[in-house]
Parts: structure tokens; C-alpha cells; sequence
């Protein structure tokens, strides 16, 4: 796409475009996973990658950390949705597609995973369309049922809490939050 290589574009998406510590991954990786062919649309390119991530990677928790990187995700094929995300990033950018990471809920009424926590997931732009919503972790788009709190780079920039607590004792911090639909 002439609009995705033009000077223009990168600077307005400069921020959306550049690896970080959590979405870097080898050249050869990239296009051994999924590759984008010439004739495919970036919307059709993102979709095929949505579905690629569900299917190639298995949801679990306590394999993965806050500072696994997609290539972590990558090597054990495993790991939570913001593992999916960061990885679902990382294979954008090495397309020259901007993607962010998305921090938010999702209806508890839903059966998606990541229902009863925080929940990550990407949105991509697509060229005279903006940002669009992906879910690897569920293999569907963003829609009335995701509410998002944050956007950023990466998790770092998305994290639901952050700050230093000091302190002698033991401290346990807990936080729940309901999200369903109204029902009229």
C-alpha cells in the first residue's frame, strides 16, 4: 500500500511502528511464522494473523511473566493474552503495519478468555479505515463488549498498576471490577 510507505504515514505512526523490549523479534521469525502475501489486503493480512496466533499458541497461565517478551511466546507457545498481543504487535511492525497494545475488560457475560481479569489486546491501523481491534487471545475483533482503559506501545505503557510500595510487613493488594451489558 503507496499510503503505508509515504513519509507521511511513518511520522504519524512513528510511535506505533518501532520495536520495543517486549515486541522484538528476529527478521527470520517474522516470516517464518506468517507471511503477508502481495495480493492480500491489511485488513485480510491481520484477520489471517488473528486466527493464526489462536491456533498456534496455547492459552496458560503462570507460564509467561510480566516481563516475557513476544519472543519468549514465540519459543514456548504458551502464555496469557498479553503475551498473544505483544507477539500479534511484533509480527505488524515487521510489516510495517502500526499496532498498539490495548489494556481494558471484557464483558463478563461473554464467552471469550480473559473475561474475569484485566485483558490486553491490539489494534492495528489500517490506511483510511484508523485503528481497528484484534483479540488473538480469542480470535475476534474489538467490539461493544471490550472496554478499553488504556493504549500504548506495550504493556509497559498499559500496566494496571504501577508505583513502589515500602513497607515491613506483607502487603496483598486486591481489585475487582464487574463489566456487563445493561440490559433495558
Amino acid at each position: 500500500d503507496k499510503v503505508m510507505e509515504s513519509l507521511d504515514f511513518y511520522i504519524e505512526n512513528h510511535t506505533f511502528l518501532k520495536y520495543t523490549k517486549y515486541t522484538t523479534l528476529p527478521n527470520n521469525l517474522a516470516n517464518e511464522f506468517i507471511v503477508w502475501e502481495q495480493n492480500e489486503g491489511v485488513f485480510e493480512f491481520l484477520m489471517r494473523l488473528n486466527a493464526a496466533l489462536n491456533k498456534g499458541f496455547v492459552y496458560e497461565k503462570g507460564v509467561t511473566d510480566v516481563k516475557s517478551s513476544a519472543l519468549d511466546f514465540f519459543k514456548i507457545k504458551k502464555g496469557v493474552c498479553q503475551d498473544y498481543v505483544h507477539l500479534f504487535i511484533a509480527l505488524c511492525r515487521a510489516n510495517k503495519i502500526p499496532a498498539r497494545y490495548v489494556s481494558g475488560y471484557l464483558n463478563q457475560d461473554t464467552n471469550y478468555t480473559g473475561t474475569s481479569m484485566m485483558h490486553a489486546w491490539a489494534e492495528a491501523h489500517i490506511p483510511t479505515v484508523g485503528w481497528i481491534g484484534f483479540d488473538p487471545t480469542n480470535d475476534v475483533l474489538a467490539d461493544e463488549n471490550y472496554v478499553k482503559v488504556a493504549h500504548g506501545a506495550d504493556y509497559n505503557d498499559c500496566s494496571p498498576i504501577k508505583g513502589i510500595l515500602f513497607t515491613n510487613g506483607e502487603n496483598k493488594t486486591k481489585y475487582e471490577v464487574s463489566v456487563r451489558q445493561n440490559q433495558q
